[in-house]
């Protein structure tokens, strides 16, 4: 039963994530092989491809590392924001 509704949240988080990225980049594509990907495969497969390794650990206690560095890594874009706010005041 737990499988299953964990499941279910994975595919959910994939489909959220795939429609939110295709809407803020609608022109991502890719043409593999002759194959042309629209933007909301293309996020589906790369979100999918970022969830996978946490849904294959055996110990759930390394989600806690997996949080804490997808939190310092969510702080770059804000100090990258920051750090060009502050250079265009200073010129």
């Amino acid at each position: 039963m737990l499988v299953n509704f964990m499941q279910a949240c994975c595919i959910e988080y994939i489909i959220v994530e795939s429609d939110n990225l295709s809407t803020l980049f609608p022109n991502a594509h890719i043409s593999v092989g002759g194959i042309e990907v629209n933007a909301h495969i293309l996020f589906a497969i790369v979100t999918a491809v970022a969830l996978l390794p946490t849904v294959w650990l055996r110990d759930l206690r390394i989600l806690s590392y997996v949080s804490g560095t997808s939190f310092i890594f969510s702080l770059f874009p804000f100090l990258l924001q920051t750090n060009v706010i502050y250079q265009l005041l200073n010129t």
